[in-house]
């Protein structure tokens, strides 16, 4: 199930499909702050337009790598978990859907002594992992533990119905935060600090809340 261990993975996934969308140290004026709206777009909204006007994606590289991002993000929630192939595409469309829902601002950049820079990025956590947990919990206790296969998959199926309830209606956000986030230099390339990734994605979505279940 949800545990803080997958939690950690969700999170490493992002930071790892993220940190290989490319570097763009071939612009000849580079912004720190298209960037990084580039690559956070292409990743949670599945738009390439940016990052195609800044000559880092096409827009079948783009869906692409979209589209791997959600594969590994499915598969980190049900390492060591045996369900359906039909649960798995339907806890794609739930991430794909949930994804697009983030709200983020990226703002100025400032370059640094190292030529590396700093960008601020304006964002509201969307409240969606606890308002399930919430409606799951008093039908968690009718779920049976005698086959843990069966129980994976009503678990699982549990999980997806009352995501899908919190996102069919308006989302409620958190307060709005702001954070420093780095663009760093790797191999003469800029690429994104995977710190930074998962600060995000935390701050983004409430999957602290997932903690809560088990």
């Amino acid at each position: 199930m949800l545990k803080k261990r997958k939690m950690i993975t969700l999170l490493l996934v992002f930071a790892l499909v993220l940190g290989l969308f490319g570097g763009c140290a071939g612009l000849p004026e580079f912004d720190a702050s298209k960037y990084l709206e580039s690559q956070l777009n292409v990743c949670f909204k599945n738009d390439s337009a940016k990052s195609e006007e800044l000559g880092i994606h096409t827009k079948e590289e783009a869906e692409a790598d979209y589209e791997n991002m959600l594969t590994q993000v499915v598969d980190s929630v049900f390492t060591g978990v045996k369900v359906s192939d039909k649960l798995k595409q339907r806890y794609r469309e739930i991430f794909a859907d949930l994804l697009s829902k983030v709200d983020y601002t990226v703002k100025d950049n400032q370059k640094l002594n190292d030529n590396s820079y700093i960008v601020t990025v304006e964002y509201k956590q969307m409240k969606v992992f606890k308002p399930t947990i919430k409606k799951m919990r008093k039908k968690l206790n009718k779920v049976s533990t005698t086959n843990m296969d069966l129980y994976y998959e009503s678990f699982f199926t549990l999980m997806a119905d009352s995501i899908e309830k919190v996102l069919s209606k308006e989302i409620k956000y958190g307060i709005e935060e702001v954070m420093v986030f780095h663009v760093d230099i790797e191999d003469h390339k800029y690429t994104l600090n995977q710190e930074d990734i998962m600060t995000l994605v935390m701050g983004l979505i409430d999957f602290d809340a997932v903690e809560a279940v088990g």
